[in-house]
């Protein structure tokens, strides 16, 4: 694995919905999810929880970004204050989860499920094949959460800050389709891009991913490293950071 190419989970929240256009809903929802367990449990320690918009391995990656640690009392806390009590059934809020068609997804969003009943959150988990999920999610934007995979790809200006930035046409997967908009973040995913000046350009990065945690429409909740081996008479392998998934013309 290499820091230019690392895996992310990401969970999405349709920020058109009045319950998650509350922040503190969006939190509530990251509070009630114990990610390290999950991580050791279902992906055999493959992955680990996430600590902002870019990996922990990235020479972009600053600490000081909130981390939404795993809190029970924290998340009904933060449900009861954004006016959603538990009813009667015990049940706060109801919507769907839409995972993309990857296995390990499909496994998270049963998990995010499971974690959601324990308070009072009842997700019916909406599996699609692939052209269904981009058209609900990206399209029609009709679903409430969504988890997906994103590629950090060795710099945040490429493919990254599209997760946050507003603006994106309708129907481009992997980019800010939850309905959310924050003025800073567009001027500075904008000014970072051109930046020259490297440190200037990594606190610039620091101050967005602080805003996408804070804020949280989409969470990169868990990081994977991409994993690849090759027999040792292989020659000429890994000879660039995005190997698994690039060219293997000159192997």
């Amino acid at each position: 694995g290499m820091e230019g190419f690392e895996l992310f989970n990401t969970i999405g929240f349709n920020c058109r919905r009045k319950e998650l256009s509350d922040v503190r809903v969006r939190r509530a929802f990251a509070h009630a999810l114990d990610l390290d367990f999950y991580a050791k449990s279902f992906d055999r320690g493959f992955s680990r929880r996430a600590k902002g918009p870019w990996p922990t391995t990235s020479p972009f990656f600053m600490p000081g970004v909130p981390d939404h640690e795993f809190n029970i009392k924290k998340a009904e806390a933060l449900f009861d204050e954004a006016g959603l009590p538990r009813g009667k059934d015990g049940i706060r809020f109801r919507g769907r989860i839409m995972p993309n068609t990857s296995e390990g997804i499909r496994q998270l969003a049963v998990f995010i499920q499971q974690s959601m009943q324990k308070v009072g959150v009842r997700l019916d988990n909406q599996v699609l094949d692939s052209p269904g999920y981009m058209k609900k999610v990206n399209t029609e934007w009709d679903f409430e959460v969504c988890t997906d995979t994103g590629t950090f790809r060795g710099d945040p200006a490429v493919g990254s800050t599209i997760w946050y930035r507003s603006g994106i046409p309708a129907g481009v997967p992997w980019s800010n389709q939850f309905g959310w908009k924050n003025e800073e973040l567009d001027q500075l995913s904008d000014a970072a891009a051109i930046e020259l000046d490297p440190q200037k350009r990594k606190e610039m990065y620091h101050r967005i991913a602080v805003i996408a945690n804070t804020e949280i429409p989409v969470w990169m909740a868990l990081e994977q490293e991409m994993v690849s081996v090759t027999n040792v008479r292989v020659q000429n392998d890994h000879n660039m950071p995005r190997w698994p998934s690039s060219s293997w013309h000159d192997t």
